[in-house]
């Protein structure tokens, strides 16, 4: 069945190929960025909402700093004083990870304590993990949502700009206007879908439950479905998505077209090459995160607390422990690796499946 039929000789149609390609090519995209990023998006998680040794996978002693205490911690949060207290917390938390996972690591060299290693690092790496089922079994179906929305609302958009252009015209030359609009969009009907399960992944991450366990704990009470908690973070959740998917991808598309400008200047092929396409989807992953981490930060957190406080009492928490970027270093370091594969295997997989 075709979704968009031509009008005339010339123009192009949104059609079911077309509409399955960009959604196999967002499946194989979207389980390469779970896989490859979810590992930092845990200690990201547990540095936004002050749980790193909570996860029942890993020793509180490995991620906890010894200083200042938890007590003085929560003092210093309800009264609102001594708040770079809490940066230090999230930089000493980080620095103690590394430094307990790296020990983990080196001790494998003692012979006698091998199995005590190879336990610790299984536990470390499943603490890690935790929170990566339902993302791999979802992202499929949320990656292909997103990407069949986005690309074709491109075609759309181009279309209605270019009424005689080229089946796949729109990949290389439609506006970056239309682009931004077209990851708005996307991102729009993503919020409602993606807010409950990343509420789900969150608590993962903190606790190391099942996920089972998580899906009954978050969304029955008394033996009923009570979906109010899936909610609470929405707002700053559909502003990560809309506003966040709209600069991912137009960063991506005018880094990749610079590249190629640049080659056609030069005499050359205005082809990207695969490090070339990793290189502007790396930049437009620190873009975004640079734009939404504030928001990321504050939906962790209502996520985690679950109805508690309110959005408003939430952000003046936040300001009051300056915590809004605390942790952002690192998600910039898994950012842009992530970036880099998740776009140019969607590019790639789109293309060849199009070809």
């Amino acid at each position: 069945m075709t979704l968009l039929q031509p009008q005339h000789a010339g123009t192009f149609s949104v059609s079911t190929t077309s509409a399955l390609n960009s959604a196999t090519a967002g499946y194989v995209a979207g389980v390469t960025g779970v896989v490859f990023g979810h590992p930092l998006d845990s200690v990201k998680v547990w540095l936004q909402t002050n749980t790193a040794g909570k996860n029942k996978h890993m020793s509180a002693t490995e991620c906890v700093p010894s200083s200042p205490s938890a007590p003085s911690a929560a003092r210093a949060t309800s009264t609102g004083r001594h708040v770079s207290t809490f940066s230090r917390i999230g930089q000493q938390t980080m620095r103690s990870c590394a430094s307990a996972t790296m020990s983990t690591l080196a001790s494998t060299v003692e012979p006698r304590s091998s199995t005590q290693t190879i336990r610790s690092v299984a536990k470390t790496a499943r603490a890690l993990y935790s929170g990566v089922s339902g993302p791999l079994l979802t992202v499929g179906i949320v990656q292909s949502i997103n990407f069949t929305t986005y690309d074709a609302m491109r075609r759309v958009l181009h279309a209605r700009d270019n009424p005689t252009a080229l089946e796949r015209d729109y990949l290389n030359n439609d506006s970056l206007t239309n682009v931004a609009i077209s990851g708005f969009i996307s991102g729009t009907g993503l919020a409602v879908i993606t807010s409950p399960l990343i509420m789900i992944k969150t608590k993962q991450q903190i606790t190391g439950n099942g996920f089972r366990q998580v899906v009954r704990e978050s969304l029955f009470r008394n033996g009923k479905i009570n979906l109010s908690g899936c909610f609470t973070g929405f707002y700053p959740h559909l502003v990560s998505e809309t506003m966040g998917r709209a600069l991912y991808y137009v960063v991506y598309e005018a880094a990749k077209r610079q590249v190629a400008a640049q080659r056609e200047r030069r005499g050359l092929a205005p082809t990207v090459s695969l490090q070339e396409r990793m290189l502007s989807a790396g930049f437009a992953g620190i873009s975004c995160w640079a734009l939404i981490y504030p928001f990321d930060v504050l939906r962790s957190r209502l996520y985690y607390q679950e109805g508690r406080s309110t959005t408003m009492e939430m952000i003046r928490t936040l300001r009051a422990e300056k915590a809004f970027y605390r942790g952002f270093g690192l998600t910039v370091l898994r950012a842009g690796p992530v970036a880099a594969a998740v776009l140019p295997v969607y590019d790639l997989v789109l293309e060849k499946l199009s070809s």
